[in-house]
């Protein structure tokens, strides 16, 4: 009989159909691991806000989507339908969420093993976790406290977890990438730009990408995400418009982006915090460097994948030397041997096979 892993997410079929509002870099790596898990022989479940059915043979049960406290009798419920009538050795949960909770005490009831991944810094970082109620997070808290096995993105994640939580058996484990991500067409016909993606929020930033395109006429820039944010969307959108030399694309599909990334010269990050954003392997997957305003784990400085900066003088002076072409083939080497040493999902699960 086939083991049985329950992919606790949401979005991924959403994700799979090319819906640009699929939920992000959480989503992605589900997926990802959705489809490793797949290759290695299990049988994989996951949640649908649309219907029961079967893609890319992932199995997705119907559940209404709900984010009232109102709600967490049916939040309950439906976990507990979803995990007795699937029963799976192993139960994948990742971000900060109250439904960890339930989770958890439902895995007890079926002898299911959680596995919680760290997604952003702050998920470990008690009370500035990025969650919403006070109700909400002590529930997530709680899940926590009585998860015993987890993977990690980088150092802060792992720090926070022994420090505010006591755990030991943590994985490190920065995110996971196939070798061979699909792309489709873009309409994009110019190449070499630099690029900025993401969900438009305060903490990524996107004001300084903004300024970065000014006070660089002669280069091209595209700006791709979606309204995490309406009021921070809808502001940068506005201002988009009096940039010539910046296109903004607002949301696009993952494949799409990948597109983008494959055409795109520079990856530019401008978050002050982050867990290890997928963006950085679509970005490295492509051989392109990145300049960043944030270093998961110090892994860019360390390894020479691009330039670790803090202020928009120093990405500018970031941005010049790296398009320095002798500067620019010298980080894409180094990004060519750190990519295959470091994100191989099938290292990944030879790693995970000791926490399950």
């Amino acid at each position: 009989m086939r083991n049985k892993i329950f992919i606790w997410n949401r979005n991924i079929d959403s994700f799979i159909n090319e819906d640009p509002n699929f939920g992000g870099g959480i989503t992605v790596q589900m997926y990802l691991w959705s489809k490793l898990f797949l290759q290695k022989g299990w049988q994989v479940f996951s949640i649908s806000t649309l219907k029961n059915h079967e893609i890319e043979k992932i199995n997705f049960l119907k559940v209404k989507p709900s984010n009232s406290r109102l709600d967490i009798l049916k939040d309950f419920y439906n976990t507990l339908r979803l995990l007795i009538k699937t029963k799976p050795k192993v139960i994948f949960f990742r971000g900060a969420s109250r439904n960890l909770a339930f989770v958890v005490l439902v895995s007890k009831l079926i002898k299911s093993k959680v596995v919680l991944l760290g997604a952003h810094d702050t998920d470990f970082e008690l009370n500035n976790e990025i969650i919403k109620g006070k109700f909400n997070r002590k529930l997530y808290q709680y899940g926590v406290k009585k998860t015993n096995s987890f993977i990690v993105q980088n150092d802060i994640q792992n720090k926070f977890l022994i420090e505010n939580y006591q755990k030991k058996k943590i994985l490190k484990i920065p995110n996971i990438w196939p070798s061979d991500v699909r792309a489709i067409n873009t309409e994009i016909k110019d190449k070499d730009f630099l690029l900025w993606v993401g969900n438009f929020h305060k903490r990524k930033r996107p004001h300084l990408f903004l300024e970065l395109a000014k006070q660089m006429p002669n280069y091209k820039f595209i700006m791709v995400g979606g309204p995490a944010d309406l009021s921070v969307y809808n502001r940068c959108k506005n201002e988009a418009e009096s940039i010539p030399n910046l296109e903004f694309l607002g949301p696009k599909s993952f494949w799409q982006v990948n597109a983008l990334f494959k055409q795109a010269k520079i990856f530019v990050c401008t978050s002050e915090s982050e867990g290890f954003p997928n963006t950085f392997l679509q970005s490295w997957s492509n051989l392109k460097p990145v300049v960043s305003t944030f270093d998961p784990s110090n892994v860019i400085a360390t390894n020479k994948l691009g330039l670790f900066t803090d202020n928009l003088n120093s990405i500018i002076d970031g941005v010049n030397c790296l398009l320095e072409e002798k500067t620019y083939k010298f980080y894409q080497s180094n990004i060519e041997t750190y990519f295959k040493e470091n994100h191989d999902q099938n290292n990944a699960y030879k790693k995970i096979l000791n926490q399950i």
